[in-house]
């Protein structure tokens, strides 16, 4: 059996290094929509891959990211829906934040689908990054960085305690395997090696 690998898609110009260790990216003073957001990590022999390292960031429900809002205090210590966090012994992981808003790209006539973005590594593998679009969104058909292999649908309701009226959505990810040199290697080599 085997998983595809995730597609890769732009760091974009809002990357920040040195996100806090969390899982709750929820903004203090917030009244946005509360998104649960849960997936795996696995390989691609569909093999969990326990503690890969996550970063995460996304705007928040205005279409604003911590670095280029007017209102949001600028300083190198200030991280709004950014997180950092580890896949548990099964390769799960689980955060809590808003629902991200759209925005138009700068100079350009076109809207950004609602998305986050992610950054994963784990050793012997190539570390990836992307963004998961979060659907329904009424600018897919514009934005040019729009990919359905990364759309995952927005469920409304649950019967969790503390979650009821959040949104939940799930993504599972794939890494490829990666040589001692870190580059990827051919499917076929890792399967020559099983």
């Amino acid at each position: 059996m085997e998983c595809r690998s995730t597609d890769e898609t732009t760091e974009g110009p809002f990357y920040r290094p040195h996100a806090p260790d969390r899982t709750d990216l929820y903004p203090p003073g917030s009244t946005g929509p509360v998104l649960w957001f849960t997936g795996t990590v696995a390989d691609t022999r569909c093999c969990s891959i326990p503690h890969v390292e996550i970063e995460v960031w996304h705007a928040d429900s205005k279409g604003l990211y911590d670095s280029n809002d007017p209102i949001a205090p600028q300083s190198p210590a200030h991280f709004r829906c950014r997180g950092r966090m580890t896949t548990d012994s099964q390769g799960r992981f689980e955060l809590r934040t808003e629902i991200p808003g759209n925005y138009p790209v700068a100079t350009q006539s076109w809207v950004r689908v609602k998305h986050i973005h992610f950054k994963l590594f784990a050793p012997g593998h190539r570390s990836l990054t992307t963004q998961i679009f979060l659907l329904p969104d009424d600018h897919t058909s514009s934005d040019r960085l729009y990919n359905p292999r990364l759309a995952v649908q927005l469920e409304r309701g649950s019967s969790q305690a503390g979650r009821e009226g959040a949104f939940s959505a799930r993504f599972d990810f794939v890494l490829e395997p990666a040589s001692d040199a870190a580059y990827a290697l051919p499917e076929a080599t890792v399967s020559a090696r099983s």
